[in-house]
C-alpha cells in the first residue's frame, strides 16, 4: 500500500549527518596518505600510490559528497536557489583558507623551479600559476598545476557550483522513477565521455602530460558530481513517501561491507601494470567508482547503527568540521617537512625502515591537524562570517554547506553540514 502523506515533513537536522561530516576526515587522511606516499621514498612500495588512490576513485567521493549535501541544504521542491547568495556563499566557505595555503606553498613552488628554470623564468612561471589559481583555472590546464595540488579539486568544484542552481533545481523535480533512471543514464554517460576523451587523446598521440590532464579535467567529474545529487534526492523521497524509520541494520551492514570491499577489491586485484599506466588511473578515478559511493552514502546516512554510531563521536565530528583545512594545508607541510624527514629513511634496514616510516608519518599527521584546527577557528570561520556580513549573505547559508563535505555547529537548519 503507498503509504505517501502528502502533509508529510521531516527535520533535515536528523543525525545522519554526522557519520558523513566524520567520514570527511577520513577521506582527508586517506587523501594525505597518498601524497605521503607518492612524495616520500618508499622501496617496497615502488607503484603503490595509484594502487592506494583507486580505492576511493581519488577525489571522486569528495564529488559525490558534495553534490549530495548540497542538494540536501538548499534544494526545496519548486523553490528556485537563491544565486546571489548561494555564490556568496560557496565563495566564503572555499576561498579564504584556499588562499591562505596558496600563498603558504608559493614560496616551494618558486624554489622548486629555480634549478630547473633559472630565477627569471621560474618567477615567471610562480606568477602565471598563482594567477591561474587565484581565478580557479589549475584543472583547466596542465601548465597551470603544481601550486598545493591538491587545490585543483577547488578548480572542479567551482564548475560544479556555477551548475548546481540550475541543474540541481531541475533534478529537484524529477518523479522517483525519472531519479532512477537518471542516475542510469548520467553515470554510463559520464563514463562514455571519459572513454571517448581518452581515446581520442590517444588517437592524437597525447603526451603524458597532456593524458594526465584528464585525470583534472572538471567536465569528466562532473557525471560523480550529479549523481550526488540524484542520491540526495532519493532519499529525501524515500523519507516524504514512507517515513523516517529504521532501516534494518542487516541491510545497512551489507551494502556498507559491499562497497567497502568493491573498492579495495577493486584496487588490490587489478593489474600493476594497468593502475600504474595513465589510462588505467583516468578509468577508475574520473567517476567509475561513483556506483559504490552511492552504496556507501546511502549506507551511512539510512538509520543507525553500530558503525553510524563510532562515526557520530564529537571529537571525530570536530575533525571533520576542520578537514577542509587540512585536505589543502597538508601538502605544503610536507614541501617544508619533506626535505627534513627523508635523510632519516636513508640506509636503514627493512624492519628499521617501515618503524621510522610509520613513525614520521604520524608524527606529520599529528602537525597537520592542529594546524587544520587553527585555520578553522582562526581564519575559515572569520572569514566567513565577515564576508556574510558584508555581501549581506544569510548565516546558514554561508556557514554550512563547503567542499568536500562537513559540518557546522552554527546552522540549525542543517546542523553538521558542510559541502
Amino acid at each position: 500500500m503507498d503509504t505517501y502523506n502528502k502533509s508529510f515533513t521531516f527535520d533535515r537536522s536528523k543525525d545522519w549527518s554526522k557519520p558523513i561530516t566524520s567520514v570527511r576526515f577520513l577521506a582527508a587522511v586517506y587523501i594525505i596518505a597518498f601524497h605521503w606516499i607518492r612524495l616520500m621514498p618508499i622501496r617496497e612500495l615502488s607503484g603503490f600510490g595509484f594502487r592506494f588512490a583507486a580505492a576511493l576513485g581519488g577525489v571522486g567521493f569528495f564529488y559525490f559528497l558534495s553534490g549530495f549535501v548540497l542538494a540536501w541544504v538548499y534544494l526545496r521542491p519548486s523553490q528556485p536557489i537563491d544565486k546571489r547568495r548561494f555564490f556568496v556563499a560557496r565563495f566564503a566557505r572555499v576561498y579564504p583558507v584556499f588562499l591562505l595555503t596558496l600563498v603558504a606553498d608559493l614560496p616551494w613552488f618558486f624554489a622548486s623551479h629555480v634549478a630547473t628554470l633559472g630565477y627569471q623564468a621560474a618567477l615567471a612561471k610562480t606568477g602565471s600559476t598563482f594567477a591561474a589559481s587565484l581565478l580557479l583555472l589549475q584543472a583547466w590546464y596542465s601548465g597551470f598545476w603544481g601550486m598545493d595540488t591538491p587545490n585543483w579539486s577547488l578548480s572542479a568544484e567551482a564548475f560544479f557550483y556555477v551548475l548546481f542552481p540550475f541543474l540541481g533545481v531541475w533534478i529537484w523535480s524529477l518523479r522517483s522513477k525519472w531519479t532512477w533512471v537518471s542516475i542510469f543514464l548520467v553515470y554510463i554517460g559520464g563514463q562514455t565521455l571519459v572513454v571517448l576523451v581518452l581515446a581520442a587523446a590517444i588517437a592524437h598521440h597525447a603526451s603524458s602530460l597532456g593524458l594526465e590532464s584528464l585525470l583534472y579535467l572538471p567536465p569528466l567529474h562532473v557525471s560523480t558530481f550529479i549523481l550526488g545529487i540524484l542520491m540526495a534526492r532519493l532519499q529525501v523521497s524515500s523519507i516524504e513517501r514512507y517515513g523516517t524509520g529504521p532501516l534494518a541494520p542487516w541491510a545497512i551492514y551489507s551494502a556498507l561491507g559491499a562497497g567497502l570491499a568493491i573498492c579495495f577489491g577493486v584496487a588490490h586485484f587489478t593489474s600493476d601494470k594497468f593502475d600504474n599506466s595513465m589510462q588505467g588511473s583516468i578509468l577508475l578515478r574520473d567517476g567509475s567508482m561513483a556506483p559504490l559511493f552511492c552504496v556507501i552514502v546511502w549506507a551511512l546516512s539510512s538509520g543507525s547503527t553500530v558503525v553510524s554510531r563510532l562515526l557520530s563521536v564529537k571529537w571525530l565530528v570536530f575533525l571533520g568540521n576542520c578537514s577542509f583545512g587540512l585536505y589543502l594545508i597538508h601538502l605544503p607541510i610536507l614541501h617544508v617537512l619533506g626535505p627534513a624527514m627523508q635523510p632519516l629513511l636513508w640506509g636503514r634496514s627493512h624492519s628499521e625502515f617501515w618503524l621510522f616510516y610509520i613513525l614520521l608519518f604520524l608524527l606529520y599527521l599529528a602537525l597537520c591537524i592542529p594546524v587544520s584546527i587553527a585555520s578553522f577557528y582562526w581564519v575559515e570561520t572569520p572569514a566567513r562570517r565577515w564576508i556574510s556580513v558584508r555581501f549581506n549573505a544569510r548565516r546558514s547559508e554561508s556557514l554550512e554547506a563547503g567542499f568536500p563535505v562537513g559540518a557546522s555547529a552554527e546552522s540549525k537548519i542543517v546542523q553538521g553540514l558542510k559541502a
